[in-house]
């Protein structure tokens, strides 16, 4: 997101007479800068309801369309820069790209990387290797060339709203991937504008921008139903903001000839400005960018026009969003964006569930942070005359170095990583230690895929719980002459609890199911039982009998049954897993001291046997129906390998204390060992006694 931007003096778009203030002190002979007053109050407004939305104040529940308020924001601010760029470079396309580059990596990247560092040595040295922030690694080496939009879409993360994406602290940082991508593409664009020589030239070439702003708009509603994820990430499905916001900016004048009545100024003004904040505390599970950001789009667009009226009362929004208070936060809004969002994140590692007072000392946490980065790095990088200078062979050294570096740190972060290092002598976290990752199981050698032509494959097909047993069913697949092909993603397990989607985001899944051919074995590994807790918050209670969850139990099954039957016919061999023991505890966090005061490590670390069994009846009365209906299916008794039938409770360590379980429910390495006779016995008895003996030989 563009927050904060020092835009250089424009040539002004319209009569009005808009208040401007100096972004900061240039040196000496440099052009004085200017910023727009009411543009700042709108950062600031955008940049609270983002922050407030992830803080869970109640009653933003669309507070995320702060984002999108900031991308029309965007789009304005750089027209108006790449204008005063132009003038300023005589229509010299190499000295105005430089120009704007310039501003823009000085703008953004210190700050931006400052951030990525310190976070970065954070959780490289304290964060416990749990699944859930495996993609932090990538995410943060995205965020440092302005591709994390992509990477997080490809991750299993995806999902911007998931349950796991609130552990990873550069998540926000999409969207600056974002409007990095839209910097490549648009001045290009306005420099055809800015180089037509009549009014009628220039109106032409417009259209470039509004045919590309109109097929982003048809893309985001087609994505809206096919694919939310991308339709949320990706620039194609978000440029028609930005554009909205360039387009205001071109249009200024011409609306400012036609629109002289302050009355009516004041009118749409308000309305607008009262429309930004409907939209961000309206009900929530809006879908964005459509149809969600079509009403805080169009009315920040009217508030950049009609807001710097010529009455400068209190009656007047132009002096709200003018007030040193709110022009103050907009100042500071790129950096509070920057570290909003990894508070929140240490917070959940920290002390899990929040209250009151926990986002309130998160927040001033925050507010302090952004203070620091804008007066100890933006202003200062701002403020000196590099930043301000042409381009130089030196400048690229300095910001090649820079970029370096934060690379250099989060693979240091990778190195911590569980999927690089699993016994790192510099982290703290215990969970680096053989036996936590559930990609390796403890003292074997590491497990890699089998790829053995011609051989029949091992599927392992279903959500992140299929994902948790990589190390398991890469030794079984091994120990049987398989070949393995592992097809999970969060969300996409065939649970028994609700259909798996069909509308693409579970394709792998799909893939693997289709691809299957005779001798195979297709598993399918799912949670089958709701959760007790997770992430330190107590999960609303299961009602098993309410007509919603009848249906979707009944929708599972009648999903699944025909899946069986028809890969049973084609002479594959069907696997599910029965229901696992859950726990309320998260072992990840609980093994490290400083992380003791996380809620989730008030809850026990065994359950009474029994009661175990009881929640699981649910899961044995769907996987029984399965079963009645296709006898060829064979069931993998995973409940009594993790907890014996000689026990009277479920335990989340073995008798060596290693802990089976990385969080809830996901196992862990030495959960991986432990169920690998008992899988290894259900791929024999599916596969058949010749198998058996083969795998003896």
């Amino acid at each position: 997101m563009n927050r904060g931007d020092a835009a250089s003096a424009a040539p002004t778009a319209t009569a009005l007479p808009i208040p401007t203030e100096p972004a900061h002190t240039p040196p000496p002979g440099a052009p004085t800068p200017q910023r727009l007053a009411h543009i700042d109050g709108l950062r600031a407004i955008a940049v609270a309801a983002v922050v407030l939305y992830h803080y869970g104040i109640p009653g933003i529940q669309n507070g995320f369309l702060g984002v999108d308020v900031f991308f029309v924001i965007s789009g304005y601010v750089i027209s108006r820069s790449l204008t005063t760029a132009h003038a300023k470079s005589q229509g010299r396309l190499r000295s105005w790209l430089f120009e704007f580059y310039g501003r823009r990596v000085w703008r953004i990247a210190p700050a931006l990387l400052v951030m990525i560092g310190i976070v970065g040595v954070l959780f490289a040295l304290f964060e416990p290797r749990g699944y859930a922030s495996a993609p932090i690694l990538w995410t943060s080496i995205g965020a440092s060339v302005g591709v994390a939009n992509l990477v997080l879409l490809g991750s299993e993360q995806g999902d911007y709203f998931g349950a796991t994406t609130a552990f990873n602290p550069f998540l926000h940082t999409w969207s600056l991937g974002v409007e990095e991508q839209f910097y490549l593409i648009f001045p290009l664009l306005l420099w055809l504008l800015l180089s037509a020589g009549t009014v009628v030239a220039r109106r032409r070439a417009r259209l470039p921008v509004i045919v590309l702003a109109l097929l982003s708009l048809g893309l985001a509603v087609w994505f809206w139903r096919t694919n939310p994820s991308a339709s949320f990430y990706l620039l194609p499905t978000r440029f028609w903001e930005l554009a909205a916001g360039a387009l205001a900016f071109q249009a200024a004048r011409w609306v400012d000839t036609r629109m002289r009545g302050n009355a009516l100024r004041l009118v749409v003004s308000w309305v607008a400005l009262a429309a930004i904040v409907a939209s961000m505390v309206g009900v929530g599970g809006a879908d964005s960018p459509f149809p969600a950001a079509l009403l805080p789009v169009a009315a920040t667009v009217l508030v950049i026009w009609f807001a710097p009226v010529e009455r400068a009362g209190w009656g007047a929004p132009g002096r709200w969003l003018r007030a040193t208070p709110v022009t103050w936060l907009g100042r500071v809004s790129y950096s509070l964006y920057l570290w909003h969002w990894p508070v929140i994140v240490i917070g959940l590692w920290v002390f899990g569930s929040r209250g009151p007072i926990g986002i309130l000392v998160a927040i001033v946490a925050a507010v302090g942070l952004a203070a620091l980065s804008y007066y100890g790095v933006e202003r200062p990088i701002l403020r000196s005359r590099v930043a301000h200078a042409p381009l130089r062979r030196s400048h690229w050294l300095l910001g090649g170095t820079a970029i370096a570096l934060t690379l250099s740190i989060v693979v240091v972060i990778g190195w911590q990583h569980d999927r690089f290092s699993r016994a790192s002598p510099i982290s703290l976290s215990v969970t680096t230690q053989s036996g936590w990752a559930n990609d390796r199981m403890p003292n074997q050698p590491e497990q890699t895929a089998n790829d053995i032509a011609g051989a029949p494959r091992l599927l392992n097909i279903g959500d992140s719980h299929a994902g948790a047993y990589t190390a398991m069913v890469t030794a079984a697949a091994k120990n049987r002459g398989l070949s393995l092909t592992i097809a999970s993603h969060s969300g996409c397990g065939f649970t028994l609890l609700a259909p798996v989607p069909t509308d693409g985001s579970c394709a792998t899944a799909w893939e693997a199911i289709d691809s299957a051919r005779s001798g195979d074995v297709a598993v399918f590994i799912g949670l089958r039982v709701p959760r007790i807790a997770d992430a330190g918050e107590l999960e609303p209670e299961y009602v098993a009998d309410s007509p919603v969850n009848v249906a979707s139990r009944g929708a599972a099954i009648a999903q699944f049954q025909p899946i069986a039957r028809a890969l049973t016919a084609r002479g594959v061999k069907v696997v599910v897993n029965s229901p696992e023991p859950l726990f309320g505890r998260a072992p990840y966090l609980c093994e490290d001291w400083w992380f003791a005061a996380n809620s989730g490590c008030a809850f026990p670390s065994t359950m009474e046997r029994s009661a175990e069994v009881r929640r699981a009846g649910l899961a044995r009365d769907s996987i029984d129906a399965v079963v009645a209906a296709n006898p060829a299916v064979t069931v993998w008794n995973v409940f009594d390998a993790l907890c014996p039938p000689s026990n009277s409770t479920c335990s989340q360590h073995d008798a060596d204390g290693h802990a089976l379980f990385v969080d809830t429910d996901h196992v862990s390495g030495w959960g991986n060992a432990a169920a690998l006779p008992s899988f290894e016995a259900a791929l024999d008895s599916a596969l058949g006694p010749e198998n058996s003996l083969r795998a003896e030989e």
